[in-house]
């Protein structure tokens, strides 16, 4: 098995551990991966949520900004900083908050930022993996927590898509 393969099967072991919320476990792989791939921005990604996931923020905000140096443009990172910030701005100390933007795997997955975001606090308090509520009607799509809570809209490229959907 070469480095690549190594690569590949800790970075499904990563994935499969933030999905099972066993953050400590994320961060040790995410961490090993680094050691093949330094500047694995995807790697970079997961390694900054899980951080954040067991209240080391500041390692959190390291490993996105880190990212942004490699990719400025990348809009995972962008928006965990914003999230980071948004905890902080309100004395959030609950480390088991997130943004609904976490893993994009090329392929199998698309983040797609909402637009009409709603308030930071909803946002903030935001689980990995919990249900949310998608409501189409004639304009828009609605994002909505389980508890009626307003998260945001899909674009309006997206919502089209959805709305004409089966």
């Amino acid at each position: 098995m070469n480095n690549s393969d190594d690569a590949q099967n800790l970075t499904q072991n990563a994935i499969k551990a933030a999905v099972a919320k066993k953050w400590q476990e994320a961060v040790e792989i995410n961490e090993k991966i680094l050691e093949i791939i330094p500047d694995d921005t995807p790697t970079l990604n997961r390694l900054g949520i899980a951080y954040s996931m067991i209240g080391k923020q500041t390692k959190a905000a390291a490993s996105f900004k880190k990212v942004l140096v490699l990719d400025p443009k990348n809009q995972i990172a962008k928006n965990n900083i914003t999230r980071l910030k948004v905890v902080k701005e309100h004395g959030l100390i609950n480390p088991q908050i997130t943004n609904i933007f976490f893993v994009e795997e090329p392929g199998k997955s698309k983040v797609i930022p909402l637009v009409s975001i709603g308030e930071p606090t909803v946002l903030s308090a935001l689980n990995i993996g919990e249900p949310i509520e998608i409501t189409p009607n004639k304009h828009k799509v609605k994002i909505s927590s389980v508890h009626n809570q307003f998260i945001g809209y899909l674009p309006d490229n997206i919502s089209h898509i959805y709305r004409i959907s089966p």
